[in-house]
Parts: C-alpha cells; structure tokens; sequence
C-alpha cells in the first residue's frame, strides 16, 4: 500500500491540532514568530485551524521608519491587543520555541498591558 504524501495544509492543521493540547482548552492561540528582520503575531482559531489575523512589524515600520525594533514589536503588541480586547477574546500565548527575552517579552507584555486595561 502506498503512503500518500501530506501537503503544507494538512501539515499546518495537524501541528495546530497537536498544539491545542498543548494549550489546554484554549480556542485561541498568538502565535509569536521573529525573524532577524521583523517581528511577527498571528491570532490562530484552534477550532479549525485558521488565522483570524496577523499582525508584523512590516506595517508599523511603513508607517514610521525611525521606530526601533523594540518600539516595534511594542506597537505590534498593542495592535493585536486591542483587536483581542475589543472582540473580548483571550488567546493563548505560544512563542514558537523562542527564548522569552527581548522583542517577544516586549510584544508580550505591550499585549497584556492592553488586555489588563
């Protein structure tokens, strides 16, 4: 019997799937991601597997080019937490295996700061 090949999209929804157990019962999940470049946030529905939004620090640096990268990933922050406080949402929080320091510990805590608000 030949063993059929997975494409990127069953690839992407089983790792998610795997991840909500990860996550307890969570229905949402931010999923952080950085690059040497930018910084990247994705609001994820662990339900079906689909990204509700993303938000980089590609449109906060086209906005204003002499923003830092911290100050960035601040922005990024606070962009994704006022889209989750204002549907009144509470993701989870996943970092994708990055180290918690740095540009993520600052998205991160613009991001509860404005959810605590």
């Amino acid at each position: 019997m030949v063993k059929k090949k997975k494409n990127f999209i069953q690839k992407r929804k089983s790792k998610i799937i795997a991840r909500r157990s990860k996550n307890g019962n969570a229905l949402l999940e931010l999923l952080i991601a950085k690059t040497n470049q930018h910084t990247y946030a994705n609001l994820i529905d662990l339900s079906n597997g689909k990204t509700i939004t993303s938000v980089s620090t590609i449109k906060v640096f086209k906005q204003d080019v002499s923003k830092s990268n911290k100050e960035g990933a601040r922005e990024v922050g606070k962009i994704i937490g006022e889209y989750c406080k204002s549907r009144s949402m509470k993701p989870a929080i996943n970092v994708s295996d990055n180290k918690f320091h740095g540009l993520v510990k600052e998205l991160i805590d613009s991001f509860t700061a404005v959810l605590s608000n």
